[in-house]
């Protein structure tokens, strides 16, 4: 799919080498990309690959002979020009340094990845980051600004919430669409005499990820205290990546055992059977953290590795 919006880099292309497999970059920062042939021709953004309004790929290799580079050039603004031949065809394409930059998959361009995770501890209290209400609902510069606390901290702080409960679907849909679950689009913390979950009772709730026996949990989940009729009931908050990293470095067996084998979680009433099984800690295949897990009342029966 191409982009709606040009990628931007500070970055500059000082060098460029190709061949008719493939071409190579070298970056002012000492970075060196290099982009083989079939993946820049299936990458070509330009309306005869991409549908013009829908963006996606029209392209398919299928119906054309393999390609060659003929020439690659660096046109105004760094803009990558590049000549492929296959057979008795020819096509132009034309890649921003900033999509290049963004989208690089040398072995040494992995720290130009989606950004890194900020881990942390009890100090976050003193730098959590806070957004103001009127400003995220109104500026995209304050949904941005909580947009980048969601991705690095994973945890942001929105103030001056007017205390009705529709305002949690309202900020919900300002990010994106709700997803509901068995419990519907958003659900009530309260106590009652016969609860279906641990979250319905008066009891204390450890630390935890929700709906970990769903195959995909939500990506975002908001928290949203209208009354509170007790003392008491503070939330409290842990960097699940902070203490997965910190196992990893101190007992790299256990860090291992907990992100390969599968625990069972399930969540059933009268209702509903909702059960998957997953790791605790699960990384992609270059090792980075991609979600925690964790809920000890929705574990079910343990299968010994």
């Amino acid at each position: 799919m191409a982009d709606l919006a040009p990628m931007q880099t500070g970055r500059t292309i000082i060098a460029l080498e190709h061949d008719a497999q493939g071409v190579a970059l070298r970056w002012d920062d000492g970075l060196r990309s290099r982009f083989h042939v079939l993946w820049l021709r299936d990458n070509c953004p330009c309306p005869q690959c991409r549908h013009p309004q829908a963006l996606e790929r029209t392209f398919m290799f299928i119906d054309h002979t393999a390609p060659s580079i003929r020439s690659a050039t660096l046109r105004a603004n760094e803009v990558l020009e590049i000549e492929f031949r296959a057979g008795d065809e020819s096509h132009l394409s034309r890649y921003t340094k900033g999509w290049l930059r963004a989208h690089g998959y040398s072995e040494n361009q992995t720290r130009d990845r989606p950004c890194t995770p900020q881990l942390w501890d009890a100090g976050i209290a003193y730098r959590l980051p806070c957004i103001d209400y009127t400003d995220y609902m109104q500026t995209n510069a304050g949904l941005r600004a909580w947009i980048e606390g969601a991705r690095t901290q994973g945890i942001v702080l929105l103030r001056g919430v007017p205390q009705q409960p529709s305002r949690l679907l309202e900020v919900a849909r300002r990010i994106g669409p709700v997803r509901a679950s068995n419990f519907g689009e958003y659900y009530d913390i309260v106590s009652m005499p016969y609860p279906n979950a641990s979250a319905y009772t008066s009891m204390g709730l450890e630390l935890h990820t929700d709906l970990a026996n769903w195959h995909a949990p939500p990506d975002v989940q908001l928290l949203f205290c209208l009354k509170s009729s007790v003392m008491g009931g503070e939330s409290v908050f842990a960097d699940g990546f902070r203490v997965a990293e910190d196992l990893r470095a101190a007992d790299r067996e256990a860090f291992n055992l907990l992100s390969t084998h599968d625990i069972e979680y399930r969540f059933h009433d009268h209702t509903c059977d909702i059960r998957t099984s997953a790791p605790v800690i699960e990384v992609d295949r270059e090792g980075r953290l991609t979600r925690i897990r964790f809920n000890n009342w929705l574990r079910g029966v343990m299968v010994g590795p």
